[in-house]
C-alpha cells in the first residue's frame, strides 16, 4: 500500500469507527463508545478485512496471526487507529500475540517512566525485549493516542445475573440517556438512565428486559462518611439481591451494584440499578388525574395489590433458610407503580435501603435495633412505647416485622379513603392526620409508662367508612378491607411470641386444598392457637371510648383474631382468603360517587392545618412546639448517646506504620506462609470472603459437623467463633462483612476480621485492612514503633484537636509543671532518678496511670525518709517491673521526664505532701506529652510489657495454587471490655487520670490502644469510635460539652457520674475528692453553678431537678452514708454514700418544673441546703407503672405514706391526679421531732397526683 493511500485508508478506518460509536450520557463530558460486536461487524467488510489491513497471507505464521487477531478485535482495532501503516500494524500485533496480552489484558495500565531507559509504556518495552536495532513503532504520539482510544473500545456489559462488579473510573458506560429525578434522598441522587441494548448481559431466554432503568447514585459527602456509604450501599444490595431470588411479582427487581473507582481524586462512586416504575410512586397514583377518572371502578384491582404487596412483605418476612428481612420505611413513595397496559397497573415494594436482614428472631438478638430511622409518618408505635421481649435481658427498643405490618395497614387505610371519598378525600385525611410527630398513632402518659392509641382521627374516619353501604364486613370487599385494617394490621399491642417469629395465636379454618396457601406458593401461617375473647378500648367518632371485641364475627363467620397486630404471613393468608371465589359484582361494587365527607371530619382538618401552621409559627421564633403557651424553649438535641461502637480502617496509617516497622527490621516474618486447609465449599469462597458484599449462611449443626471432624480450618474457625459468641444459640449462623470484619448474625460487633499485608492488591476497589494478622511481642522494637507512629500522626494531623499539651514552665507558684518527675534520659540511660522542677524547664514529661495492688507492703514509693536519695539516683534493678517498663516506654518515645505518682509525691512522713499534691492532678495529667496505662498490671511489680493472650488466625489465597495473601483473624477490638471495662478503669482515680489525658496508651493483655481526640486506634490497625466514651477521650475535657445541646448535656454528666459512683477508692471520703478536677471542668465548659454531683442550670430548671433525681442502683442491696472528713457533703448528694446509683430517665420536654432554692440560687439558706415546699403523701396503688420508690438505706424501710418534695410533674392532657409526679422522700434530720425544719434526703421515686395530700410548708433538706 503506498504512502498516500496509507494515509486514505487509517482516515477512512477512522472516520467509520467514529461514525459507529454512540454517544455516553453517563458523565456530564459526553464520550464516544463503541457498541459491543460492531467492531467486529467493521471488519468484516471486505475494505476493512483483517487479511487487507495487515496484509496477511496464506502461510502458517500468518494463519496463526489471523486467530489471534480474530480473538482480539478490539486490540486490533486500537492498533488499526494508531498505527499508520501495514507494517507497523502487523509488527504491532505479532508483539501482543509474542507477549500473550490480548483483548482481556486491557485497558493496558498508564505509561510509567523507567530510570533506566526513556521508553514509557508496557507498549515499549515489548520492542526492547526483542532487541531488535529497527525504528520502533511506538512513539510518544502514539502510545498517548493508543491509551486514548482504548477506552472507547472497553465499555463494559452489564451481567444481570452478577451481584455487582467494579469499573475503573476511567471507563466508558453504555448509557445513552440519562435524565435526573427530583427526589433526592439522604444518600444520593436517582436518575432515569437507558442502557444500550448490546451491553446487557444474562437475560434468560424469552424474557423482556427493558434498557430503561433506576439508577441510584451514592456519593459520600467526605472521607468520614466513605465507610458509612460503603456500608449502606452493601446492605441494601444485600437485601435487593435477597428480594430477587424470591422473584415476586411485587417486589423492584433488582438488576445490579456497581462501583466506579479511581481518578480523578481517587475516589469512590456507588450505583444501584433496578427496573424503572413508568407511574412513579403509589403517592403519584394517587395524585394522577387519569387515576382519579378510573378510581371507583378499580376496587378489585386496588384489593389484588394490596394482596400482591402482603405477599412480597409475606417472603421477605420469611426468607427462604430461615432469613428474614424487615423492610423497615414502607411507605406510599417507596411502593413504585408500573403502569402496565391499562387499569391500576402493578405496585412493587422498593428502596431497601432501610432493610434489614436476620437469621435471628428479635427476641434472641442481643442489641437494639441498629437500622437508620425511616420516616416517621409509617412508623409504629412501639417505636415509642418499645416492643419488650419475654426473654430475660430483651432490650426495649426494637424493631420487629410486625413494624411493616403497621405500615401496610397505614398505606391500605389511605387506599380506602382514596377509593371511598376520592383523591380531594385523601388530601383531607392526610391534613387531619397531625401530632408532634404527625404518625397515625398517638401517645398518652400513664405513670411512667407510654400507652399508644390508634390516632383519634384515623378511628373516626373509619368509624365513617363503617357507615357506607359499600363498606359493610361481611358483605362488600371494602368492608373486609376495613376489617382487616381495623381489627389486625393499625393494632398498637404487640404480641412478643408474634414479633419474634414464635407461632402466632390465629384461629384458622381448614379451605379446600385448590384455596390453600401452600398451593398458592406462600407458606402456610403457623396460626394454631385459640386465645380466649379479650376486650380493647377505642374512641369512637364522638370521642368517648367503646369496647371492640377481639374476636368478632368478620366475613366467613368465623373467629379473625387473636391477640395484637398479625403478621404478615397471616396477612397475606387473609387478603388471599378476601378474595378467593367471590366473585358476585355487589362485593366488589362501590358506587359511582364518591362518599360526601361529614362536616365534623373536614373541621378536623381545617383544625390541623392551623395547628400546623401555629407550630411553624413558633418554631420559626424559636419557641416550644409541645406547649405554645410556654414563651421560653429549650433545644435539648437530638444525640443518641450509646455503647455501640463503629469499626472502621485506615489503610493510609496502616501504610505508614508498615513501613516504618518494616525500616527498624522489626515485624512478622515476610516469608509466605502456607494456606488453610479448606473443604470444597470453603475453597469455593476464598475469593469471596475479603469481597465488601460478602455474606454466607451456614446451618448451625451441618456448621458444627464439619469443624469437628477436622476437614476444613475455616469451618473450624467459624464454629468456635460462633460458640464463643452466642451464635450458636440458633439454628442457622450467618457471617457478613462489613468494613473489613465478619459480623455474627447481621449484628453486633465484628467477630473476625479480614486483613492484608502492606503490598497485597486482592482486586480492584478492594476494601480490605491492611494489618499484621498477628502481635508483635510486647516491648519490642517494632511494638514500641507502632506507638511512636501513632503520636507522630496525631502530632501532625490532630493539631486543632488539642491533643498535644502546650509547653510548660514552672514559676513561682509552681502551679505549670509537677513538683518532681522522674529523669529518664534516652533508651538504654540506667541511671534514673527522682528531679526537682525549675522555673526555666520545659521538656515534655509522660504519666503513669496504675494500680498500686492490694499487698500494701509490696508498695514502692516515696516517703520522706528515702526521697533524698531518691533525688540522688532510683536504682532501675530496684524498680518493680511496672515502674521499669514505664520507663522504657517513656525512653523509647523519646521524652526524658516521667511522672509516677507513688515517686513524685512524698506519701508519709514530716514531709508528706499528698494532699497538696492531689490538688494538682489535673495539671500533671491534662498537661502530660501522653499517659501510659498499665491497665494489665495488677500492682507494682506486674509490669505492663507482657505475653499477649494468643488470638487465632487462618491464612488465606485468592486462587488455587497462590501464596497466602491475606487473613481472617480472630477479632480483639474491645475496647470496652479491655480497657473501660478493666480492672484498672474499675478505681476511682484512674477516671479521672483518664479523662484529663489528652492521650493515653491503653498497655492490656490483649493489645495495646492509643486514644486521643481523633478516637482510639489498635494495633490491629482498627479505628474505633463510640460517642458516648467521646466525653473521657475529650483531650481537652469536656469540650465537646461546651457547643452540646442540654440534651446531650444530660445525659453525658449522668452516664459520667453513673459510671464512677461504681469504682472503687481505698478511702469512701475521697468520693468528692478524686473527681472534684473533673467537676470543676464541667462547671466551667457549661457555664453553671453546682457541685455535690448537682448541676444548677438557673433559668434552666430541668438540669437541677434532673441531676437530684438519682436513685439507688439495682444491684445495690442499701446505700451507706459516709463518714466524710469535713462533715459539709448533703443528704441530697449522691456523693454522700458509697455504692452505685442510676438516674430516672424522664423525657426531655415533657415535665413542669416546681420551685427549689439550691444553695447557688438567690436566698440561699446555707451552702448545703435546698429549700422546697414538702407534702404529705398516701399510696393508694402500689403498682410500678404508677408509684415507685428506690429508699437509699434498703427496700425495707419502704412506706406507703409519708413526706416529700416534688421536683417534677408531667405535663399530658389529662388530670392533675392522674400525671406523674418525681419526688425526693425526705424525713427529720437526726430522727428530730415532727416539726423540725431540717429535713434529710430518704430516697427518690413517682407517684400519682392523686397520692398527694396537703402542703406541709417549706422545708430545709441538708
Amino acid at each position: 500500500m503506498s504512502s498516500s493511500d496509507s494515509i486514505k485508508w487509517r482516515r477512512d478506518i477512522r472516520n467509520t469507527i467514529t461514525a459507529n460509536l454512540i454517544t455516553s450520557k453517563f458523565e456530564k463530558n459526553e464520550e464516544g463508545f463503541m457498541p459491543h460486536g460492531l467492531l467486529e461487524k467493521i471488519f468484516e467488510n471486505e475494505k476493512f478485512s483483517i487479511e487487507k489491513i495487515l496484509g496477511l497471507t496464506s502461510s502458517n505464521e500468518d494463519q496463526d496471526l489471523l486467530q489471534f487477531v480474530k480473538t482480539s478485535p478490539k486490540l486490533f482495532g486500537i492498533v488499526a487507529l494508531c498505527q499508520q501503516d501495514e507494517y507497523s500494524r502487523r509488527r504491532a500485533m505479532q508483539l501482543f500475540k509474542q507477549h500473550h496480552y490480548d483483548d482481556t489484558e486491557l485497558p493496558l495500565p498508564e505509561p510509567f517512566h523507567d530510570q533506566d531507559s526513556d521508553r514509557t509504556s508496557v507498549l515499549a518495552t515489548f520492542e526492547e525485549d526483542l532487541n531488535n536495532t529497527d525504528e520502533p513503532i511506538w512513539e510518544d504520539w502514539n502510545v498517548k493516542e493508543f491509551f486514548d482510544a482504548q477506552r472507547m473500545f472497553l465499555t463494559p456489559r452489564f451481567d444481570i445475573r452478577k451481584d455487582n462488579e467494579d469499573f475503573d473510573r476511567r471507563i466508558i458506560l453504555p448509557f445513552i440517556y440519562k435524565d435526573v429525578m427530583p427526589n433526592k434522598g439522604t444518600f444520593g441522587v436517582l436518575y432515569k438512565m437507558e442502557i444500550h441494548s448490546s451491553h446487557i448481559v444474562g437475560v434468560a431466554d424469552g424474557e423482556a428486559f427493558n434498557p430503561l432503568v433506576a439508577v441510584k447514585h451514592i456519593i459520600p459527602k467526605d472521607k468520614e462518611e466513605h465507610q458509612k456509604i460503603i456500608k449502606k450501599w452493601i446492605k441494601e444490595a444485600d437485601a435487593l439481591r435477597s428480594m430477587n431470588k424470591l422473584r415476586n411479582s411485587h417486589i423492584v427487581r433488582f438488576i445490579t451494584a456497581f462501583r466506579q473507582i479511581g481518578s480523578p481524586h481517587n475516589d469512590m462512586h456507588l450505583y444501584l440499578m433496578f427496573e424503572w416504575a413508568d407511574g412513579g410512586n403509589l403517592r403519584q397514583l394517587w395524585r394522577s388525574p387519569d387515576m382519579a377518572k378510573q378510581c371507583r371502578s378499580l376496587a378489585r384491582a386496588v384489593i389484588e395489590q394490596i394482596k400482591g404487596l402482603a405477599s412480597a412483605l409475606n417472603h421477605a418476612h420469611n426468607l427462604p433458610e430461615g432469613l428474614q428481612y424487615r423492610h423497615g420505611d414502607l411507605k406510599p413513595e417507596n411502593i413504585l407503580w408500573f403502569r402496565g397496559n391499562g387499569g391500576l397497573g402493578t405496585l412493587k415494594i422498593g428502596d431497601w435501603g432501610e432493610a434489614k436482614g436476620h437469621n435471628v428472631k428479635t427476641e434472641f438478638r442481643p442489641n437494639n435495633t441498629t437500622a437508620g430511622f425511616g420516616t416517621r409518618r409509617y412508623e409504629a408505635s412501639e417505636v415509642v412505647t418499645g416492643l419488650r421481649t419475654g426473654r430475660t435481658g430483651g432490650a426495649l427498643n426494637r424493631r420487629s416485622r410486625l413494624y411493616d405490618v403497621w405500615a401496610m395497614g397505614c398505606i391500605t387505610l389511605e387506599f380506602l379513603v382514596w377509593l371511598i371519598y376520592g383523591p380531594g378525600g385523601l388530601e383531607i385525611f392526610n391534613a387531619s392526620i397531625t401530632g408532634d410527630p404527625d404518625t397515625f398513632y398517638q401517645i398518652k402518659q400513664a405513670g411512667v409508662e407510654k400507652v399508644a392509641r390508634v390516632h383519634d382521627v384515623a378511628v373516626q374516619w373509619m368509624d365513617d367508612m363503617a357507615q357506607d353501604s359499600s363498606c359493610k364486613v361481611g358483605v362488600t370487599a371494602l368492608g373486609n378491607l376495613l376489617e382487616i385494617v381495623r381489627q389486625e394490621l393499625l393494632v398498637v399491642e404487640v404480641d412478643y411470641s408474634v414479633a419474634t417469629g414464635m407461632p402466632a395465636s390465629r384461629p384458622m379454618t381448614p379451605k379446600p386444598a385448590a384455596q390453600s396457601p401452600r398451593n398458592l406458593g406462600v407458606p402456610d401461617p403457623k396460626d394454631t392457637h385459640t386465645l380466649p375473647r379479650s376486650q380493647l378500648t377505642v374512641p369512637n367518632s364522638s370521642g368517648a371510648a367503646t369496647k371492640v371485641s377481639r374476636t368478632t364475627q368478620g366475613f366467613g363467620s368465623k373467629p379473625v383474631r387473636g391477640k395484637g397486630r398479625v403478621r404478615s404471613d397471616y396477612f397475606h393468608h387473609r387478603m388471599e382468603e378476601m378474595v378467593t371465589g367471590y366473585d358476585d359484582d355487589d362485593y366488589w361494587s362501590i358506587g359511582s360517587t364518591f362518599r360526601q365527607i361529614p362536616a365534623e371530619l373536614e373541621q378536623l382538618a381545617d383544625d390541623s392545618r392551623k395547628l400546623s401552621a401555629y407550630r411553624t409559627e413558633y418554631q420559626n421564633t424559636g419557641m416550644s412546639t409541645l406547649d405554645i403557651t410556654e414563651h421560653m424553649t429549650i433545644d435539648y438535641g437530638k444525640l443518641r448517646l450509646g455503647r455501640d461502637w463503629t469499626f472502621n480502617f485506615d489503610n493510609g496509617v496502616a501504610s505508614s506504620i508498615f513501613q516504618a516497622v518494616r525500616k527498624f527490621g522489626a515485624g512478622p516474618s515476610t516469608a509466605s506462609p502456607s494456606t488453610a486447609q479448606l473443604c470444597y465449599e470453603c475453597s469455593q469462597l476464598r475469593d469471596h470472603i475479603w469481597r465488601p458484599t460478602f455474606r454466607k449462611l451456614y446451618y448451625r449443626d451441618d456448621l458444627q459437623s464439619v469443624a469437628l471432624s477436622g476437614t476444613c480450618q475455616l469451618h473450624s474457625l467459624f464454629w468456635r467463633t460462633c460458640d464463643q459468641d452466642r451464635g450458636a444459640e440458633n439454628d442457622t449462623v450467618s457471617f457478613e462483612n462489613v468494613n473489613s470484619a465478619l459480623r455474627l448474625n447481621g449484628g453486633g460487633d465484628p467477630v473476625l476480621n479480614i486483613v492484608k499485608d502492606h503490598g497485597t492488591v486482592l482486586g480492584m476497589g478492594e476494601e480490605v485492612q491492611i494489618s499484621f494478622p498477628e502481635l508483635l511481642p510486647a516491648g519490642s522494637h517494632g511494638h514500641l514503633e507502632i506507638v511512636r507512629q501513632w503520636l507522630s500522626h496525631c502530632n501532625e494531623k490532630h493539631i486543632n484537636y488539642g491533643c498535644r499539651a502546650s509547653k510548660h514552665r514552672s514559676t513561682a507558684s509552681g502551679t505549670d509543671r509537677p513538683t518532681r518527675l522522674i529523669y529518664v534520659g534516652e533508651p538504654g540511660y540506667n541511671r534514673v532518678h527522682l528531679y526537682q522542677s525549675t522555673p526555666s524547664d520545659t521538656e515534655p514529661w509522660i504519666a503513669l496511670s496504675h494500680q498500686w495492688g492490694p499487698d500494701r507492703s509490696k508498695h514502692f514509693s516515696t516517703n520522706s525518709s528515702n526521697v533524698d536519695d531518691f533525688m540522688e539516683e532510683l536504682k532501675f534493678e530496684d524498680l518493680p517491673k511496672t515502674f521499669s517498663d514505664a520507663v522504657k516506654v517513656t525512653q523509647e518515645l523519646g521524652c526524658k521526664y516521667l511522672w509516677i505518682d507513688s515517686l513524685c509525691i512524698i506519701q508519709s512522713g514530716p514531709r508528706m505532701d499528698f494532699d497538696r499534691e492531689a490538688k494538682r492532678m489535673e495539671m500533671v495529667y491534662s498537661g502530660a506529652y501522653c499517659v501510659l496505662a498499665a491497665s494489665c498490671a495488677s500492682g507494682h511489680h506486674s509490669g505492663f510489657l507482657q505475653q499477649r493472650n494468643p488470638s487465632e488466625y487462618l491464612r488465606m489465597s485468592t486462587g488455587v495454587g497462590n501464596d497466602a495473601n491475606y487473613s481472617i483473624c480472630q477479632t480483639i477490638d474491645r475496647f470496652n471490655d479491655h480497657v473501660l471495662e478493666g480492672p484498672l478503669s474499675k478505681r476511682g482515680w484512674v477516671l479521672q487520670e483518664h479523662a484529663l489525658a489528652r492521650r493515653t496508651i491503653f498497655f492490656t493483655e490483649h493489645q495495646t490502644y492509643f486514644e486521643c481526640g481523633g478516637g482510639v486506634r489498635t494495633e490491629t490497625m482498627t479505628q474505633m469510635n463510640n460517642n458516648l466514651a467521646a466525653l473521657l477521650g475529650d483531650p481537652n475535657f469536656p469540650a465537646i460539652l461546651s457547643t452540646a445541646k442540654l440534651g446531650e448535656r444530660i445525659l453525658r454528666f449522668q452516664a459520667l457520674y453513673e459510671q464512677y459512683s461504681r469504682l472503687a477508692l481505698s478511702r469512701d471520703w475521697d468520693r468528692p475528692t478524686a473527681i472534684d478536677g473533673l467537676e470543676q471542668r464541667l462547671l466551667s465548659a457549661m457555664q453553671l453553678k453546682g457541685g455535690f454531683g448537682v448541676f444548677d442550670g438557673g433559668e434552666t430548671r430541668g438540669l437541677l431537678r434532673r441531676s437530684l433525681l438519682w436513685h439507688r442502683g439495682d444491684e445495690e442491696a442499701s446505700l451507706q452514708r459516709i463518714k466524710s472528713v469535713n462533715g459539709k457533703t448533703p443528704s441530697w448528694s449522691w456523693m454522700a454514700y458509697t455504692g452505685g446509683i442510676t438516674y430516672f430517665s424522664l423525657d426531655f420536654k415533657m415535665y413542669d418544673w416546681n420551685d427549689v432554692v439550691s444553695p447557688w440560687t438567690d436566698g440561699a439558706r446555707g451552702d448545703t441546703a435546698l429549700v422546697a415546699t414538702a407534702r404529705r403523701f398516701e399510696l393508694r396503688d402500689k403498682s410500678e407503672a404508677k408509684a415507685k420508690f428506690k429508699m437509699d438505706a434498703g427496700e425495707g424501710v419502704e412506706s406507703l405514706q409519708g413526706l416529700c418534695i416534688v421536683l417534677g410533674r408531667y405535663k399530658g392532657d389529662m388530670s392533675v391526679d392522674e400525671k406523674t409526679h418525681y419526688v425526693l422522700l425526705i424525713a427529720p434530720k437526726d430522727n428530730s421531732a415532727r416539726d423540725s425544719v431540717v429535713y434529710e434526703r430518704i430516697g427518690a421515686g413517682y407517684l400519682l397526683g392523686a397520692d398527694m395530700m396537703h402542703e406541709e410548708g417549706e422545708v430545709t433538706i441538708v
